[in-house]
């Protein structure tokens, strides 16, 4: 979960400088409500989620290699 964080602490400016440089609805809505809802269709949420994902199904694939590897070597195996 630590390694998780690690992700998001990365993420997350990646995408508020996206948002806030990149965007151009922030400048064309002027009214909160609105954007807020324009910005929960954005298709950039869709992606962090993606980045995260990958990175937690390469994580989980790592550590379930170790866990073999390990386990290989204790048997004399490796």
């Amino acid at each position: 979960m630590a390694d998780q964080n690690e992700m998001k602490k990365i993420v997350t400016p990646m995408m508020e400088d996206i948002c806030d440089h990149f965007c151009k609805y922030p400048y064309k809505v002027k009214n909160e409500g609105e954007l807020e809802e324009i910005c929960a269709e954005c298709q950039m949420g869709k992606y962090v989620c993606l980045i995260l994902n990958t990175y937690n199904t390469a994580s989980q694939l790592q550590t379930a290699a170790e866990v073999v590897r390990n386990e290989l070597m204790m048997r004399s195996d490796w």
